[in-house]
């Protein structure tokens, strides 16, 4: 998450979409940087669930 925020920092800059093939290589590791998080997410999520499944019950 914290390069996503770099990345994001810099294609905010002012001018950053003037250079179209200097932006893409940038757009594009926002891009995957963002599908890996939502992977990571998806796995944190199923483990959560498989743990909380396995707890002892009372």
């Amino acid at each position: 998450e914290r390069e996503i925020k770099e990345v994001e920092a810099t294609m905010s800059a002012p001018g950053f979409y003037n250079n179209r093939d200097a932006a893409k290589p940038v757009v594009d590791r926002h891009q995957n940087l963002m599908w890996e998080v939502g992977d990571l997410m998806e796995q944190w999520e199923t483990l959560q669930q498989v743990g909380e499944e396995t707890e002892p019950q009372p």
